[in-house]
């Protein structure tokens, strides 16, 4: 999942202008937890749907937090 983000990533930060590697490093740990999550999840229930919905619920809340 690390590898699918890094590119949005380093975009994002061509476009701002700065490349935070604090930023970068924290994003990438943040994803590295979140795949792991959803793996565990997926392998569990042997479906995809749950770790659909579950990155659809995280994605939500991180926007609501965000602002």
């Amino acid at each position: 999942f690390i590898l699918l983000h890094w590119p949005a990533y380093i975009i994002q930060f061509i476009l701002s202008g700065t490349f935070l590697t604090v930023q970068f490093l924290v994003q990438s740990v943040i994803v590295l937890i979140m795949g792991y999550l959803f793996g565990y999840v997926f392998c569990k229930n042997r479906s995809i749907y749950l770790p659909i919905i579950l990155h659809a619920y995280y994605d939500c809340i991180v926007d609501l937090l965000a602002g």
